[in-house]
């Protein structure tokens, strides 16, 4: 478990609250001991929080979002065996760059106990964790994680598994922190999640994923094919009266609040330079 001392260190570093950085000392607990479970490989580390850990985004994020092929329901494994999955096929592969398309189910309870083994490695660190609120969705998998330890309020952490068709491949990401020993994780190809990341803003305007939009225009991330969708962005943005201050401020560390003070305008800015 990190010490006290250590995430006030890294509250100052950051210039960020203490409930921000505990936070994601849990999200890379959760995901270094998730992505030693069996059946990773075959899925795949998405949203705000991989902008976050992978690409280095200041925004600061609640949830862990990932993506897959399908989720079975029925409680039935679609693979003859517990053991198969062990095999090299479903392993993730420090060597491998790129993963293509897997179009395999992943059964839900054996998606359940991979999160409850990972769970599980967490509770070793002093930490006291529960599953609550799981459910199957018509779009994948839905739960939040409670992390408790001594001194801090309770974490909550929305974890969110979302089927996608088509397209899905993946990049082995090697994490390197301030607060664990560097592990190995399975995130979506950059491309796709740069385009998943468009698609939540022109569905849902919220504001952390207008902040994600203009992180990933300032990082060069948005390949060329996909900057036909930014007029429709502007339009979205101008038509908008989200108190991006407010909304934000929690989440960036204090030297970027300037940025977000007139972020409707700094947006509007970085924007047509791409148009």
């Amino acid at each position: 478990m990190i010490s006290t001392d250590k995430i006030k260190e890294l509250a100052a570093k950051y210039q960020t609250t203490e409930l921000n950085v505990i936070r994601e000392y849990f999200q890379h607990l959760f995901l270094s001991y998730f992505y030693q479970q069996p059946i990773s490989g075959l899925i795949y580390f998405k949203g705000g929080t991989a902008l976050k850990i992978i690409y280095k985004s200041p925004r600061f994020s609640e949830d862990l979002d990932f993506s897959i092929h399908k989720i079975d329901s029925h409680g039935h494994s679609p693979w003859s065996s517990l053991s198969s999955l062990r095999g090299d096929e479903t392993k993730a592969s420090p060597t491998a760059k790129s993963r293509g398309p897997r179009l395999l189910e992943i059964d839900v309870g054996q998606l359940e106990e991979s999160i409850l083994k990972a769970l599980g490695q967490i509770e070793k660190e002093n930490v006291e964790v529960s599953l609550k609120e799981a459910k199957i969705t018509s779009g994948g998998y839905l739960a939040n994680i409670v992390f408790k330890t001594q001194g801090f309020q309770a974490v909550v952490i929305q974890l969110e598994i979302s089927s996608r068709k088509g397209d899905l491949r993946g990049d082995i990401t090697t994490i390197a922190s301030d607060y664990i020993l560097p592990y190995i994780i399975n995130s979506l190809a950059q491309e796709l999640l740069v385009d998943e990341k468009i698609q939540a803003l022109l569905h849902r305007e919220k504001p952390r994923d207008f902040y994600d939009l203009y992180f990933i225009l300032r990082s060069n991330l948005l390949s060329l094919a996909k900057r036909v969708v930014l007029p429709q962005v502007l339009k979205i943005l101008k038509d908008t009266d989200i108190n991006f201050e407010k909304e934000l401020k929690v989440f960036l560390p204090k030297t970027h609040w300037a940025i977000i003070r007139d972020f409707k305008q700094v947006l509007e800015r970085e924007i047509q330079r791409f148009v």
